[in-house]
Parts: structure tokens; sequence; C-alpha cells
């Protein structure tokens, strides 16, 4: 159970201060559904790519959590078909990840700052925006998204 703070003027409600999402839960927005393959060689012995992967794909995943400042980490596999992905958060752009290496790293984890400002129900939001010019593919290996 994650540790809460109570927001007064809500009822008293009270909210995570930190969540982990994983990816085989993400709502596809555009593209295809979320494709698993298990293996002993990911985080939590999965990874979840929607597949076939396009340019546009996004999905998103609703999360609840105090306001203040946090750590977004990103855990997949970085590979040389991977793409570019713009980063929301309730339609805040918040940043870009580039997915794609020449060789596959796994486990592979990355940050990125951000501010949540109103203790109300969220959504993280993944976009595939583009590739690098020598990734051959635009997947999106993904397993957990953690916010603390």
């Amino acid at each position: 159970m994650n540790p809460t703070k109570t927001v007064t003027g809500l009822n008293y409600l009270s909210f995570p201060i930190s969540v982990t999402l994983f990816h085989d839960e993400s709502i596809v927005l555009n593209g295809n559904a979320i494709s698993i393959t298990n293996s002993t060689q990911y985080y939590g012995n999965q990874q979840c790519v929607q597949d076939p992967p396009a340019l546009l794909d996004a999905f998103y995943h609703p999360f609840m959590i105090y306001p203040g400042n946090y750590t977004l980490t990103i855990y997949g596999t970085r590979a040389n078909n991977n793409g570019i992905f713009s980063i929301y958060i309730d339609e805040y752009f918040i940043g870009t990840v580039d997915w794609y290496d020449t060789t596959t790293h796994h486990p592979y984890s990355t940050s990125i700052s951000v501010t949540i400002q109103d203790a109300k129900t969220h959504n993280l939001k993944f976009v595939c925006t583009g590739k690098n010019a020598s990734s051959s593919d635009y997947h999106g290996v993904f397993y957990k998204f953690i916010i603390q």
C-alpha cells in the first residue's frame, strides 16, 4: 500500500504520494492493441508494445496522486527498432524520450521531473511522434511507469 496524504476541502480524500502504472493495463488511444511477450529477460518477465507499431500510436494511464514535485521513471527495452515518444500529463507536455539504441538494452529506465498541480484523476499519455533516422520502426517497448 502506498503512503497517502489527505487533501482538505475534498471531503478529506487521501491521495497516494507515489504510483506504479503497468503498461499492460494502459488504454490505447490510437493504433493497435497492446501485445504482451513473456520472457525472463524483461522487467517483470514481460514486455508490452502496440503491435504492429505505427507513427502516432498513443496510449494513456489514469492515476491519482497528491499534488507536488515528482520523478516519472519509465521502464522498458531500448532497441534499434524503437520510436520517439512525447509524454504528457493531462495534455501538458512534460518531455520526450527517444527509445532507439543501436543495441538492445533491457532492462532500461530513464527519468523525467514532473509537477502535479491538482488533487484529481490525471492521465499519463505517450504519443509516438517519430523515430530516429537509424531506427527501423516505431516500437515503444515499455513495462511500467513509476511516479514518486
